[in-house]
């Protein structure tokens, strides 16, 4: 199998991921695109602008808009960097910490549902393939 079908597999198991959780962000008034950000916001309780424009792959005039729409929402807050004064953090709200949990809780059912019917060990080899496959990526980033 070719590397490119893999990469397009594990884009369309995240496009489905994100499929399944959708009527929920259309029901709190999300765009797919805000969705995108909010999704970015679970690894941390507040993230620096530039992570998250690296995460997502906007332009960063369309990310400021994004996250202009979401502070305006009470779903983030922005805030100076203590670390960076010229940087600046989007910081999780309560509001958005609560739709976090609904997010994952429906993801979890969702994936849950996929993966049950996969013997054990085979999921135990796709985890162990996937992590080989980024440490080889993290090798190649650090040793182009």
């Amino acid at each position: 199998m070719h590397e490119i079908t893999i990469l397009e597999m594990l884009g369309d198991l995240y496009r489905r991921t994100l499929k399944a959780v959708a009527p929920l962000a259309v029901a709190e008034g999300l765009s797919m695109t805000e969705m995108l950000v909010v999704w970015k916001m679970h690894r941390g309780e507040c993230r620096q602008v530039k992570e998250l424009l690296a995460d997502v792959g906007l332009s960063p005039s369309t990310l400021t808009g994004v996250l202009d729409r979401l502070t305006a929402g009470g779903w983030l807050t922005r805030e100076a960097d203590p670390e960076d004064r010229r940087a600046v953090v989007m910081r999780r709200t309560e509001k958005l910490d609560a739709f976090l949990h609904t997010l994952e809780k429906e993801r979890t059912r969702t994936l849950e549902a996929a993966f049950r019917r996969l013997p054990k060990d085979l999921m135990r080899r796709l985890g162990e393939d996937l992590r080989a496959v980024l440490e080889c990526l993290g090798n190649e980033e650090e040793n182009p």
